[in-house]
């Protein structure tokens, strides 16, 4: 699968109220559509492309546990690894994609759309 099939497949997947229900409450924000939509597909696909991989539902709900980074208090929802430490986020406070260094704690390459980002 690659970026263009993955997007593809993300737009036409059904939305899951209980995910996104779920990532409403933990960071307390309205998820917008294309997060929804991201949510909603994690867990149906791995890889993508050389150097992305789509994390899973409890990955995603987990993240900050997993990766000792407080993702709520920084408002950024990680859906997928790529690699070197780096992960594509959605901020909430600046409602961009982005990608995000947890070891340099920065983000960058910030748009507004997500395939932007990938």
């Amino acid at each position: 699968m690659d970026k263009k099939e993955y997007l593809f497949e993300v737009k036409r997947c059904e939305l899951s109220t209980k995910k996104i229900n779920q990532i409403e409450k933990k960071y307390s924000q309205k998820v917008p559509n294309v997060l929804g939509e991201v949510l909603s597909f994690a867990g149906n696909v791995d890889f993508f492309d050389e150097e992305r991989r789509a994390m899973d539902f409890d990955e995603i709900v987990t993240s900050s546990e997993e990766l000792n980074i407080d993702f709520v208090k920084l408002g950024l929802v990680p859906v997928i690894d790529a690699y070197d430490n780096t992960y594509i986020v959605y901020s909430f406070f600046e409602n961009v994609w982005a990608k995000y260094n947890i070891i340099d704690k920065t983000m960058f390459k910030k748009k507004e759309n997500l395939e932007d980002v990938l």
